[in-house]
């Protein structure tokens, strides 16, 4: 999972359905493009699904949410599929810039 709605994410932020569609969106279009750790381009990872959820499923022992944005790779560098497997990669991240709102009130 890249990105879940209005799932807050490791700096408190959150995004909402139609944003993530922007962004994948815009990934698509401009970018297709994996770098490891936000930092170093990895051509040898290739994009092999993409999309968003339709609706609410289960992966392996996960729940995707409806209006999540998936996306699958294959790892084709062995070094990278070692660190993979070592868990020095977990996910992926949107590497991204936004403009931040006040959370509504609960």
């Amino acid at each position: 999972i890249v990105a879940e709605p209005d799932k807050e994410d490791t700096q408190e932020d959150a995004i909402d359905r139609q944003d993530i569609e922007t962004a994948l969106h815009t990934f698509m279009q401009d970018y297709q493009q994996i770098f490891l750790a936000h930092a170093k381009a990895a051509p040898a990872v290739r994009i092999v699904e993409n999309y968003i959820a339709p609706t609410t499923f289960t992966l392996g022992d996960e729940v995707v949410k409806e209006g999540s944005w998936v996306m699958a790779v294959k790892v084709n560098d062995d070094a990278v599929w070692k660190d993979v497997k070592a868990g020095k990669y977990t996910g992926f991240s949107l590497r991204g810039f936004a403009k931040r709102t006040e959370k509504a009130a609960a």
